[in-house]
């Protein structure tokens, strides 16, 4: 199924768009009446609360690695902090909507990822481990 407002591959199951929020509406077709029945309903949604924030602190976490790498010392630490933050918020979703921003989660590992492989890479030149 995909989605009617940004055109982006959903579960058939799904409620609401992960990618832009859109709730997505189920039509029943009833077989007594002959009519198409709209069976949304509007307390059954259960958007995550989080889902832009958990994409934005993804990626603001990579760019700050990205931004080590280029040679601005120490940001790699604000990006792990973001990363952090943006993972705990995906796991808050997750307990309580049963869903969450998996593309969000996964950014937020790689901004961690990066923000740890440039720390063990700054203390080994640091150490005198690697030149």
């Amino acid at each position: 199924m995909y989605c009617k407002k940004c055109g982006s591959l959903m579960n058939d199951n799904a409620k609401y768009c992960l990618a832009c929020g859109e709730k997505i509406e189920e039509d029943v077709f009833d077989t007594q009446t002959g009519q198409i029945i709209n069976t949304y309903n509007d307390d059954a949604y259960t958007k995550p609360e989080n889902s832009t924030t958990i994409l934005v602190c993804g990626a603001m976490s990579i760019i700050f690695c990205i931004l080590n790498y280029v040679g601005i010392p120490f940001v790699h630490l604000v990006g792990i902090t973001f990363g952090i933050i943006g993972a705990r918020l995906a796991n808050k979703d997750k307990i309580k909507f049963k869903n969450y921003s998996k593309t969000g989660l996964a950014l937020n590992v790689i901004g961690i990822f990066l923000g740890v492989l440039a720390f063990v890479i700054g203390f080994m030149y640091g150490s005198g481990l690697i030149s």
